[in-house]
């Protein structure tokens, strides 16, 4: 089963002009393993997975490692960054004053090949989340929103542009040295 998320996650992670976990701007919040999730028995459509409502089994579609950092603020939201290892497109954005983090990061062109072949659509990914604990017992837990716009070929009954919602966790910190 080819989910559109496996191809917009392995574009970012693969993405040639991303910057690496280890050079990440700011000072570390935490390297987490981040899961990306939907509930059991989602439809495989490319834009209506969504999140668990309540604490339904869920599928683990994607997972990565990826360093949160932030750059420190005196108020208000501070400019933070999430990379993946390697070199995986970076997700810029902020945490705001309550503790919420809120990135996006492009992976630029994909094809949705659940809508057609040839159905090129450009994508753009966002994560919102909240970091629990400190150190080693520190979680991250959130969402991850895809958006996809139409730009060429033959999409068949798939209405474009549309969003697909997934859960995003982690078990607990990774030990730094960990890519």
């Amino acid at each position: 089963m080819h989910r559109p998320l496996l191809v917009t996650l392995a574009a970012l992670v693969l993405a040639c002009s991303g910057t690496s976990e280890s050079t990440c701007p700011g000072e570390p919040v935490g390297s987490f393993r981040l899961e990306v999730s939907v509930p059991d028995g989602a439809p495989p459509s490319a834009c209506t997975a969504e999140p668990p409502v309540v604490d339904p089994p869920t599928r683990v579609v994607a997972s990565f490692v990826a360093k949160l950092t932030v750059e420190p603020a005196a108020a208000g939201s501070s400019p933070a960054a999430l990379c993946p290892g390697g070199r995986g497109a970076t997700y810029y954005g902020s945490r705001a004053a309550d503790g919420t983090y809120t990135l996006e990061a492009s992976s630029g062109l994909a094809v949705l090949d659940r809508c057609g072949s040839n159905c090129s659509v450009s994508a753009v990914e966002h994560v919102t989340g909240v970091v629990t604990g400190e150190g080693a017992a520190a979680t991250f837990a959130g969402t991850l929103v895809e958006r996809f716009e139409y730009l060429a070929g033959n999409c068949g009954a798939c209405a474009l542009p549309c969003a697909a919602t997934y859960a995003l966790t982690s078990a607990a910190s990774v030990p730094a040295a960990s890519p």
